[in-house]
């Protein structure tokens, strides 16, 4: 049974110590300022040394197989975990052991092909592993005796660090160059700041580890900026995030969080290799390891032995590691194969802003580069300050002045955000704000005009020359509100004479009583004006007068066309302009059709009762509700609302009609559709009680 199963494993064992079955990650880069970044967890395949098995002689060749498959088993784990070192030594040992268990002929003989292919590949991988492999890298004594600090780097230099170190120059060697140079802009400072608040040196390398030194990048599992903190972390350390500004991207407030949160850890577990790795997985998950071996603290101890490291995520056990790895390759880059940078340090000045400027308007009026605001300013969401909140803009050294200087003179950005409801589209919500579609998807950053989602805010573009009144405008023969800092809609109310039920009402705000800076919110109720007291033969129109309620979702162009009516007939009928905001419940005049003196084909109006529905209006008035839908611009699945206005026809109406002469091939379906009306109507319009048998060249009605 042994012999069988080994027989199999060993084909795997050929394979997998040649490298065929060995599994990589690929590091996918990341393009910042055009340069390839490579962002990692990490989570690169871990170089773990395992133990050699010791050499034992037992009587029963039995437990010789048994040996030789748990070297075997070793060495597939170590070349898995890319130690091919290891791996070669434990494949050596298992070819040994099978030579000492002096198996039986016959089961030589039925594994003679398998052996002789592996006794080969042996021999051929013990030449390649003596003149191709890449040696561990050194490190000198000396070398980490001199760089020791309070980060405790092991002496000598333990596996997992030498592995970090091999990892880094053969996995990423320009992703950490590129991150290297990236370095040497923020270092002077965070090294000023680590150093006052008494860490470790050699911990600011922490960043080259999260991010590689990239102020605006995120993980995939939402950590971001510099120092990779969660928005859940970042609040606890005063980091804001709003729909204008995440401060996770403000590098240098970042690197004061990270500095507070560092030394909150140490203060939890009085030592660095522990709190570092809490900084990767959290104090709660290092806790739990330590608790379960039994209190054991030597993070190498944890990583290695007992039920805490089956509890601690392959990512933790690396990140340490790779702390050491990348301050050892940073200290003395050049040792490694790699240069110094070059880069000079990143050199601003804070400016206080309060309001919301374009940061191109900036640089013009401040004579700065175009684009340099936007890069020294990673926290903004969109290339212009927060409106509303005092925030940091930084820029470059010797312009605060001039900056300080141009504000005042710069148009500000108006602070309107927009809270899309149910049924809304984008051109309708720039129409209503008189800016276009393409600049909200713009300044949104917003990819498709399809991807809106209820309850989604956006922010209006556009300019104010100055703060303005807190007084409402009017647009569609209504007041309409910008809410302000401080406001709220009992005050909105009491300051227009209305009460908050109402103003929730005008604005199909349910029970909501929230709003927001930059909201605008009708004051006052739909005009009675929008009504026609005149008769249908009023001089702004003919035909049938029908009051139309705005519904939620509608727009002026998708009312004109559903209705049938010319949007230039249906702004003058109602004294509005392109621009015209309309909000659900707003009655719109339109006229629609003629009114004919027939009495059998007399056209009525209906209004929408509690309760009705179009097949209740249709059974009502005896005509087909697909009838009734057709007349109005309806679909099966349209909803009719209270007060609507039907356009009703008496029975046995047929309208106008033209003639059609069959041709070959036709039948009342095919005609039907070609003229896109009902069959039943087809049908009536015709007096046709069942299905005819038409002829060629046969007159036929066709209802209009």
């Amino acid at each position: 049974m042994h012999a069988r199963l080994f027989s199999v494993s060993l084909l795997c064992v050929s394979a997998i110590v040649l490298g065929g079955c060995q599994t990589t990650r690929t590091v996918e880069p990341d393009l910042v300022d055009g340069k390839e970044v490579y962002q990692f967890d990490p989570i690169p395949v871990p170089v773990i040394g395992a133990q050699d098995l010791s050499i034992s002689v037992p009587e029963d060749p039995t437990k010789l197989l048994d040996e030789a498959l748990v070297a075997f088993e070793l060495a597939n784990k170590a070349q898995e975990e890319g130690d091919t070192d290891v791996a070669f030594q434990q494949y050596t040992q298992m070819m040994e052991l099978l030579l000492e268990s002096d198996l039986d002929p016959s089961v030589f003989y039925s594994l003679r092909n398998e052996f002789n292919q592996i006794l080969g590949e042996s021999t051929r991988l013990a030449k390649l592993n003596n003149t191709t492999t890449t040696p561990p890298p050194v490190v000198d004594e000396a070398e980490v005796l001199a760089i020791r600090s309070e980060l405790d780097y092991p002496n000598p230099l333990n596996d997992r660090v030498l592995a970090e170190i091999y990892h880094i120059q053969k996995s990423y060697p320009k992703g950490f160059q590129a991150g290297l140079n990236r370095s040497a802009r923020y270092l002077p400072h965070i090294r000023a700041e680590f150093k006052k608040a008494g860490l470790p040196e050699d911990l600011v390398w922490l960043a080259m580890v999260e991010s590689q030194f990239t102020p605006r990048i995120n993980s995939r599992v939402g950590a971001g900026g510099m120092w990779q903190f969660m928005p859940s972390t970042g609040s606890r350390f005063n980091l804001q995030r709003d729909h204008y500004i995440d401060e996770r991207y403000d590098w240098k407030k970042s690197t004061q969080a990270s500095i507070q949160y560092l030394s909150k850890l140490y203060e939890m577990f009085d030592s660095w290799p522990l709190a570092v790795s809490s900084y990767n997985v959290g104090e709660g998950a290092i806790e739990r390891a330590i608790a379960l071996n039994g209190g054991q603290r030597d993070l190498w101890g944890l990583l290695d032995t007992g039920a805490a490291s089956k509890r601690i995520p392959r990512e933790t056990k690396k990140f340490y590691p790779k702390l050491l790895a990348s301050a050892l390759i940073a200290n003395n880059p050049e040792k490694y194969g790699f240069t110094p940078s070059t880069e000079a340090a990143e050199q601003t000045e804070t400016v206080k802003v309060s309001s919301a400027y374009m940061l191109e308007d900036i640089e013009k009026a401040a004579g700065i580069a175009s684009g340099t605001l936007g890069k020294l300013n990673t926290h903004f969401r969109y290339n212009y300050s927060p409106p509303n909140r005092t925030a940091n803009l930084y820029v470059p050294v010797g312009t605060a002045a001039r900056v300080r200087s141009a504000l005042p003179k710069l148009s500000q950005l108006r602070p309107d955000t927009h809270v899309v409801r149910r049924g809304e589209t984008l051109s309708g919500i720039a129409s209503m704000y008189q800016t276009t579609a393409n600049e909200l998807m713009r300044i949104n950053n917003i990819k498709s005009a399809r991807r809106l989602q209820v309850s989604q805010r956006l922010v209006i573009p556009g300019r104010l020359g100055s703060r303005g009144g807190a007084s409402a405008t009017v647009s569609g023969n209504r007041k309409v509100y910008v809410v302000r800092k401080g406001d709220s809609l009992s005050g909105i109310a009491s300051r227009y004479g209305t009460t908050i039920s109402k103003l929730q009402q005008w604005n199909v705000m349910g029970r909501n009583t929230r709003i927001h800076v930059g909201d605008r919110i009708y004051v006052s109720k739909p005009s009675s004006n929008t009504i026609s007291s005149k008769s249908s033969t009023s001089s702004a129109g003919t035909g049938t007068l029908v009051i139309y309620t705005v519904r939620s979702g509608d727009t002026l162009g998708k009312i004109a066309t559903k209705q049938g009516v010319s949007l230039k007939n249906l702004l003058m009928w109602n004294k509005l302009t392109n621009r015209s905001t309309i909000r659900p419940g707003d009655k719109l005049k339109l006229y629609k059709g003629r009114a004919t003196s027939s009495s059998a084909g007399a056209t009525k109006t209906h209004t929408v009762k509690r309760g009705e529905n179009p097949g209740t209006i249709s059974k009502k008035y005896g005509i087909r509700t697909s009838d009734l839908l057709r007349w109005n611009n309806l679909k099966s699945s349209s909803i009719v609302h209270v007060g609507d206005v039907l356009h009703v026809q008496n029975p046995g109406t047929s309208g106008t009609t033209i003639t059609h002469t069959v041709k070959r091939g036709e039948n009342p379906g095919s005609i039907a559709r070609k003229y896109k009306v009902s069959t039943q109507s087809f049908y009536a319009a015709n007096g046709w009680t069942k299905n005819p048998v038409l002829q060629i060249g046969q007159k036929v009605k066709i209802p209009q």
